[in-house]
């Protein structure tokens, strides 16, 4: 087998006075491009209430042929109910991963959105594997847009959007499904193989560090001959402790004239500095060490400056962190109040899905019954048609055919016949239309009222070889009976060439009305277009 491609058509009422514009892409873009020598298939599909409803329009297992996918694809039904594109995804790929074929095919046609809860992308990527998926989207979203897109990326396949402004522009359609055509005629790529997500790393919540305290040492400086005064120096605090201490810059020393060499700055050894500033309370040193050790306090305070202004974007830091979590809690609860709703909505969609299930079961075995008594009924239309062509049988042997020759010799004797009992009957008032040349008046003869050149009846005469009651009328006739109802007579001359009989019809209309005359033959015989047989009762 070659290629398998089957389709997929969305009639939910998301298509809603769409489904002109599928029609147009199966109809003008994809009939006329396609190659329907291969195997290929048409699902149609919809839910109501949850339970979807997929229709194979074109079996796969049968030989279709581009004539039926025309055909198909014009007689779509009214779009209506939910879309159950996940589930029809789902369904058209198992049938795929069953057949034998090089190239297996999906083209769906859809608005976009699963209105049943499922999500075709991942029933795409659960399954499709070795199956192209080619996605033709009329009017989506962005969000369905974007999942499609990665549904047919996974496969190789290719996915296009027509937007709501391009539906009435048959040349933006034809451009736009073009890549589709192209993907159906070409050899699938092979698909993207699977990312698997790395699960992340835990975040693991943030906890100050504890307080590093300056290291604060104190260099031996080159030893010299210290001058003890009275003066008192001014006591030196202990430096503030605070997270995340920064190092602070050492700031230069004054220059001093009269040193020889630039003395090194002091290291500050953050452990002993407590125990060192007392050391120095209540010691005079020279004016050079002095200097020195100031200038050390002083980098001190700049660093305990820094390290408060450290503290103090750390607090807002750590607030903003609470306030932000205070915030998730809430979105956390109100999440929980929707999962709640959710679930409850849930259950009560189950519950009707439930009840429409069985709804369905009784009227499947509605159905069954039915379709038992239709079988039953074709049983006897069966039977019937036998019979009937029985009959037909039998009605092809006993037809009677008069020739034209005796039909006219009969009509003849029985018009003089009746001549002769006119005349008798209304002396020098009987004109016979017939008696020179055969006449089409829709009458034989007039029985006519000289006394005021009117006509008192116009009369029809039928004659019979046998004794027959049957005798027709010509459309003419007809008509003057009809249009002349009360003095229009019709005569039967019965045994017309042994003992003839004279039977009177003096209101045919009449008797028609009252049964003594009925439309037909009384046995079968074949007459001309436009004659109408009666018989008399």
């Amino acid at each position: 087998m070659k290629q398998v491609t089957d389709f997929l058509i969305d009639i939910s009422d998301k298509m809603d006075k769409k489904l002109s514009i599928t029609q147009r892409i199966l109809t003008d873009e994809i009939a006329p491009n396609f190659d329907f020598s291969g195997v290929f298939g048409m699902r149609i599909f919809k839910s109501v209430c949850g339970s979807p409803i997929i229709i194979k329009s074109l079996d796969l297992a049968e030989p279709n042929t581009k004539s039926d996918f025309i055909t198909k694809a014009t007689s779509l039904p009214l779009a209506s109910g939910g879309a159950p594109v996940a589930a029809t995804v789902k369904e058209s790929m198992e049938s795929l991963k069953a057949l034998d074929a090089d190239e297996k095919k999906i083209v769906l046609i859809t608005a976009g959105e699963d209105t049943d809860g499922g999500v075709f992308e991942y029933e795409v990527e659960k399954l499709a594997l070795g199956i192209q998926v080619n996605i033709i989207g009329v009017t989506m979203r962005e969000s369905d847009l974007r999942s499609a897109q990665k549904a047919a990326q996974l496969t190789g396949g290719v996915c296009c959007n027509i937007p709501e402004d391009k539906l009435g522009d048959p040349f933006a359609i034809r451009e736009l499904v073009a890549p589709i055509i192209n993907a159906l005629n070409t050899k699938a790529a092979p698909a993207a193989p699977k990312v698997e997500a790395k699960p992340e790393a835990p975040k693991s919540e943030v906890k100050p560090e504890p307080v590093a305290q300056p290291k604060v040492e104190i260099k031996e400086e080159p030893k010299e001959e210290l001058k003890i005064e009275a003066k008192e120096e001014p006591k030196v605090e202990a430096p503030r402790m605070a997270a995340f201490v920064q190092q602070p810059a050492a700031q230069a020393q004054p220059k001093q004239e009269e040193a020889p060499e630039k003395k090194p700055t002091p290291q500050i050894n953050n452990k002993n500095f407590a125990k060192e500033a007392e050391s120095v309370q209540g010691v005079s040193v020279s004016q050079n060490f002095s200097r020195e050790h100031f200038d050390a306090v002083s980098a001190l305070q700049n660093a305990n400056q820094d390290i408060e202004s450290l503290l103090k974007a750390n607090m807002e830091t750590l607030q903003r962190v609470l306030k932000e979590k205070e915030n998730l809690t809430k979105e956390n609860e109100q999440l929980r109040a929707a999962e709640k709703s959710n679930l409850e909505s849930i259950s009560q969609l189950q519950n009707t899905a439930k009840e429409a299930n069985e709804t369905i079961q009784q009227l499947h075995d509605i159905i069954a019954d039915k379709d038992a008594e239709i079988e039953a009924l074709n049983a006897n239309k069966r039977d019937l048609q036998v019979a009937i062509n029985q009959w037909k049988e039998r009605d092809k042997k006993v037809v009677i055919d008069l020739d034209a020759v005796a039909r006219q010799t009969i009509s003849a004797a029985s018009e003089k016949i009746l001549f002769d009992y006119l005349e008798k009957k209304y002396p020098n008032r009987v004109k016979w239309c017939n008696e020179k040349t055969k006449t089409t008046n829709g009458y034989d003869f007039e029985i006519v009222d000289f006394e005021n050149n009117s006509t008192e009846y116009y009369i029809a005469c039928k004659g019979a070889k046998d004794d027959s009651k049957t005798f027709f009328l010509t459309e003419k006739e007809w008509d003057m009976c009809l249009n002349n109802n009360r003095n229009y007579q019709v005569y039967l001359i019965r045994n017309v060439e042994d003992h003839p009989k004279i039977v009177l019809i003096d209101n045919l209309i009449g008797c028609l009305m009252t049964g003594k005359v009925r439309p037909g033959a009384s046995k079968n015989e074949k007459v001309k277009a436009g004659q109408v047989m009666m018989t008399i009762k």
